[in-house]
């Protein structure tokens, strides 16, 4: 051994390992030997240098430190192999969230939507296809929300109106019996006496106009629909109206010459008119400015979708605009319920636009309204569009109680409703028989020889009603006139659908001259269609 990077302790150990092969030849140059120096394995292998002197060059290469190495190696690609899954597996889990979880998100909605959950939020960003549909989902989401929320408000006010209407209904005939009997006493009242008699009138006329505002919120008034022009209705109100809101608020007018007509009842018209300009004049304390227009507009499939009680077609608007002091969201959800109101106690019914709601509802129409605080309101009414050609409804007659002749039926089931009819119409000059129900008119008619040329009775009675009366009656005789009394529209138009074209509608409360007129307007068509019925016989 001439020259080593080993240690001199090593060199001897070597020089044994490295001189003889196991079988005693020389080992060969360029071949790869493992020896042992010391307690460490080595791989060696030498290359012979020629010349002179020949030199083996011997070259050694630790084994046990190769393979530790190695080993750490393979732990090393092990940790960055096992670090690469899971750091690939956590990239795949929030690509993959980045994606469903908006799907969940909207299952997630969509069972809240079957609980009936229509306030919770679904966050969305990016414009991609999920964005799109989560987009689509809360516009649904929010249309839906609108559509309950109108029906509940429907199905209370609905529920509130058939309460209001039924007391109406029933306080009618009080009322006609307090007004009617203060027309009686007011005949042969003296001055002394007369003052008093007029108060309890006035108290009646009042107690009437409230109930008939029930019975238009709760939609069972009877109407009497005719062709209107709006703009012509609404003119004839201008004077009035300039009154009733005074000086400091000044009114305006737009009145449009494109609308067509509309089938409404011209008093409820100018009942609803009448109300959102009182309701506007309370807004507006310190004066401001009130704006009254008319428009054509169509209402389209999309608007009918977010209000049920819309049908989509042509409307005529009718706009009522205030600067006043507006109302909040809060109010705005309860400004058609009976017996709501911002005035002090005192000063308002809570039945105003209560009154306007049901008006609007049962002519077929739709009322909106918009308003923000310390700006104004707006109420826009929409009322069913006729052509314009349609012609117009004759203006009608009024006048004293016109006396007359003949024989009146007179059925009710309130006594002293009945006894009062029956004494103002014995002062016009007819005979009258009178019944407490549909029974004991048929035994009256049958022991009364005598021509029946009118039958006036309330629809809804003990033990026979009014339509049942009038069919058992006509098929013992014939060329009687019928007037239905009720109250309630929806059985009001049932009956007259029964009855026929012949029979004519009496709203309670009503008065002795409109119960007369009635008789004046039902006779002549009896008579009528008698003289038709007998000389079709004739000619047989």
């Amino acid at each position: 051994m001439l020259l080593s990077s080993l240690s001199p302790q090593e060199w001897g150990d070597f020089e044994l390992s490295t001189a003889i092969s196991k079988n005693g030849q020389l080992a060969k140059a360029d071949s790869i030997q493992e020896v042992v120096i010391g307690e460490e394995r080595y791989l060696t292998h030498f290359v012979e240098l020629p010349g002179d002197h020949p030199v083996r060059l011997y070259s050694l290469q630790s084994y046990d430190q190769a393979t530790i190495f190695l080993g750490s190696l393979n732990r090393l690609l092990l940790i960055l192999g096992a670090v690469a899954v899971v750091a690939g597996g956590i990239v795949a889990f929030v690509l993959s969230r980045q994606i469903t979880r908006p799907l969940e998100r909207l299952a997630q909605g969509t069972r809240l939507l079957e609980k009936g959950d229509f306030e919770f939020q679904i966050p969305i960003s990016g414009q991609d296809e999920v964005a799109d549909l989560t987009r689509a989902f809360d516009e649904m989401r929010t249309s839906l929300r609108q559509s309950r929320e109108s029906m509940l408000r429907s199905a209370r006010l609905e529920a509130v109106g058939r309460l209001a209407g039924g007391v109406a209904h029933d306080f009618n005939n009080l009322v006609m019996i307090i007004k009617g009997y203060s027309d009686l006493l007011l005949d042969s009242a003296t001055p002394e006496a007369r003052p008093h008699i007029e108060e309890i009138k006035r108290a009646g006329d009042r107690a009437s106009g409230l109930t008939r505002q029930l019975l238009a919120f709760s939609r069972k008034q009877v109407l009497e629909p005719q062709v209107l022009d709006p703009n012509q209705t609404l003119s004839n109100m201008v004077k009035m109206l300039r009154v009733l809101i005074g000086e400091d608020v000044e009114l305006i007018t737009s009145f449009s010459g494109e609308i067509g007509r509309v089938l409404a009842d011209q008093g409820q018209v100018e009942q609803v008119l009448m109300n959102l300009a009182v309701n506007a004049r309370d807004a507006m304390p310190g004066g401001g400015k009130l704006i009254i227009e008319t428009q054509p507009c169509y209402l389209d499939e999309t608007y009918a979708a977010t209000h049920s009680e819309v049908t989509p077609g042509p409307f005529v608007l009718i706009a009522v605009t205030d600067s006043g002091c507006g109302m909040t969201k809060e109010i705005l959800t309860q400004i058609f319920e009976p017996f709501f109101t911002t005035k002090e106690p005192g000063k308002g019914t809570g039945l105003g636009l209560a009154t306007v709601y049901g008006i609007v509802k049962q002519s077929k129409g739709h009322i909106a309204v918009y308003s923000e605080p310390g700006v104004g309101t707006t109420f826009k009414v929409y009322l069913p569009s006729l052509e314009k050609s349609a012609p117009l409804a004759p203006p009608q007659k009024s006048g004293a109680a016109p006396a007359g002749t003949g024989t009146v039926l007179f059925v009710e089931d309130e006594a002293s409703l009945r006894v009062l009819a029956t004494e103002s119409l014995k002062r016009l000059g007819y005979e009258v028989l009178q019944a407490g129900n549909g029974l004991e008119a048929l035994a009256i008619a049958e022991q009364h020889a005598g021509v029946i040329d009118i039958v006036v009775t309330d629809i809804v009675m003990p033990r026979m009603g009014g339509a049942e009366l009038v069919e058992k009656l006509g098929a013992k005789r014939d060329g009687f006139a019928v007037i239905f009394m009720s109250g309630y529209t929806e059985v009001a138009a049932l009956e007259t659908a029964q009855i026929g074209s012949h029979a004519i509608l009496l709203n309670k409360p009503f008065t002795t001259e409109s119960l007369a007129h009635k008789i004046a307007e039902a006779l002549p068509r009896a008579e009528g269609a008698a003289s038709r019925t007998q000389a079709a016989s004739s000619s047989s």
